[in-house]
């Protein structure tokens, strides 16, 4: 009875899961989550286009094969940013509000 349960449990949390599905990672990898979207540069003057890269520094906590890389251009502003419309729609709230991203900045400017 222990393991119907258990198992019935196990079910029934995997399709919570599939149905409220929320994105957790976005990795940029060939075949995951983020590569294959249309980026969206904007306000970094002549809006160079997001790359994925092999990941530099495949050491420590991120240790995932590629990386996406932002070049931010002198001339642009302070505020340029990437985004996609590919993202499906998602509602944060008090059990999901925490996001996280890694960001590795070899220049150091003001």
């Amino acid at each position: 009875m222990k393991k119907i349960v258990l198992l019935t449990l196990f079910c029934f949390l995997a399709m919570t899961n599939i149905i409220y599905a929320q994105y957790n990672n976005v990795d940029f990898e060939p075949a995951g989550m983020g590569a294959g979207w249309t980026w969206i540069m904007d306000s970094n003057d002549d809006n160079p286009p997001l790359e994925f890269i092999a990941n530099p520094f495949v050491t420590g906590i991120n240790v995932s094969a590629n990386v996406a890389k932002f070049t931010a251009r002198v001339t642009g502003n302070p505020w340029a940013l990437t985004y996609t419309d590919d993202l499906d729609g998602f509602q944060i709230d008090a059990t999901n509000s925490t996001m996280k991203i890694m960001v590795n900045k070899p220049t150091i400017s003001g």
